[in-house]
């Protein structure tokens, strides 16, 4: 059985930490020695297509390491995205050919998100904070590019698969359609998609058994109350500079 067909249930529950200390808790660990987080720094995350942005928004950087990097983008964190035509089974796929020029001012509107990622692998992971400040049960798994370091901001592609954890547990390929028909138009190669969907069938494999950082604590990567909203740092939208070994295409 592949991994894109197991949809059961993981081996355990995604950790329900308390709120009660929602915005004053800001102990992390860094190289495995505590500290103490004095200021949250404002970073940019940058979607990058065929060498074009394609996507900037701004986050906090609440926690990095050798190993890892944790990123917060509250509701209205300033950001800017491209236009175009889109097509796909859903008519939601910007074609990478068709963009209209500049960028334009899109402000994150969803709910308040934390995404961790890891660099060794080719996922980010974000779970969301309700209203009343608690984590979702689920999950989402982005599938995507190594990140690249820039000087203050973070470089990645998104590979338009994803895997969805859901409140009871169970994981699922989200948008394997979309994939199969940018293969289809030629926007990924075959070779570009087989290497997608074995990262998609990689990430389920860690996940199905309770993978980092799901069982993480994460109100620990709870940003304090009152330091407003991220900003984009000077420099966001130039590429000269778009970090270094970017992984290259499969």
């Amino acid at each position: 059985m592949s991994a894109r067909e197991r949809t059961g249930q993981r081996s355990t529950g995604l950790r329900q930490p308390s709120s009660s200390d929602s915005g004053r808790r800001w102990s992390f660990e860094l190289a495995g020695l505590p500290f103490t987080l004095r200021q949250v720094n404002s970073i940019a995350l940058r979607i990058i297509t065929n060498g074009r942005l394609r996507t900037a928004i701004a986050a906090f950087q609440l926690e990095r390491t050798e190993e890892h990097v944790v990123l917060a983008v509250p509701v209205g964190s300033p950001g800017f995205s491209r236009h175009g035509t889109k097509g796909g089974p859903r008519g939601s796929f910007l074609l990478p050919d068709r963009w209209d020029p500049g960028l334009h001012p899109r402000p994150w509107r969803d709910r308040d998100v934390v995404m961790v990622h890891r660099f060794a692998d080719e996922w980010s992971t974000w779970r969301w904070l309700d209203e009343h400040g608690s984590w979702t049960a689920g999950a989402y798994v982005n599938i995507e590019r190594l990140w690249a370091i820039g000087p203050a901001w973070y470089d990645t592609e998104d590979l338009t698969l994803d895997v969805v954890v859901s409140d009871d547990g169970a994981l699922r390929l989200k948008d394997e359609d979309e994939l199969a028909w940018a293969e289809q138009e030629r926007i990924y190669t075959p070779q570009e998609a087989a290497h997608i969907r074995a990262v998609g069938d990689r990430a389920i494999e860690h996940f199905v058994v309770g993978g980092w950082p799901l069982e993480a604590d994460w109100d620990r990567w709870r940003w304090p109350a009152g330091v407003g909203l991220p900003r984009l740092p000077a420099g966001w939208d130039d590429l000269a500079f778009s970090g270094p070994e970017r992984r290259a295409r499969p």
